[in-house]
Parts: C-alpha cells; structure tokens; sequence
C-alpha cells in the first residue's frame, strides 16, 4: 500500500512539470539598404501584418525605450518574403532589444531578438546578433 501511495505522488508531481512553450519565437536581423532588416518563421503563405514594436537601447547599464506600440500605427503589413523594416527608427551604434508581434488573421506570433550594431567610419551599420 505504501508503495502505491509513494507511485502516486511521483506522478502528480511530475504531471505538474509541464514544459510550456517559449513566450517569444526569435527573429533573424541583418543589414539591407544600412539598417536594420527582421526576418520571422512564416505563419503561412498569405500576407502578415505585424503590430508596431518595441525597441529598447541598452544606455550605460540601463535600458532606455526608443519606442513602444503607443507610438506607432497598430500594423503594418509584411511582404511575402516574411520580413520587414521600420525606417523612422534612428538606427545607431549600441546593443538593442526588439519585440513585435506577427499575425496571418488566424494564428499570431511573438518576436524577440538582441543584437548589437556597429558603424563603420563608412557609416555603414553591421549586426552581431547576441540571443
């Protein structure tokens, strides 16, 4: 009976361990026409739209919000090649956090990734991406 008793316990506890899945899906950033480019996982094959991000600058050791969704139109659309840009951003030299939101009408994604722009004396922006 005590052996039942110790059996039943193990498996309550372990059924609480359940792995959830990750909050954000990580996006891809490269450079095109010297800035910032993200690319996401398709949702599907039909067009995107993405809601305006979030961009945070690391300053010093504190981060600084460049800007939120309260700032922005609420979507945008995204081509069918899954990527896009936002031009009005001031891209410059530093280590930057950027959160947005993709949706096919149907099912919706979050994106988050991390990477550190540099400028050459060209002005040229590269990307290492650091998560």
């Amino acid at each position: 009976m005590n052996k039942i008793g110790l059996t039943s316990l193990v498996l309550i506890t372990l059924s609480g361990c359940q792995s959830h899945p990750p909050q954000y899906a990580s996006a891809g950033v490269e450079i095109k026409d010297n800035q910032p480019c993200f690319s996401m996982t398709p949702l599907s094959s039909t067009a995107l739209v993405a809601t305006a991000p979030t961009i945070n600058k690391l300053n010093g050791s504190e981060w600084q919000t460049m800007t939120s969704p309260a700032n922005w139109q609420p979507t945008r659309v995204i081509s069918a090649s899954h990527y896009t840009v936002w031009p009005d951003i001031n891209w410059q030299a530093g280590i930057y956090d950027v959160v947005f939101k993709v949706s096919d009408g149907n099912n919706a994604t979050r994106y988050a990734t991390r990477f550190m722009l540099t400028r050459s004396a060209q002005g040229e922006l590269t990307v290492q991406k650091q998560e």
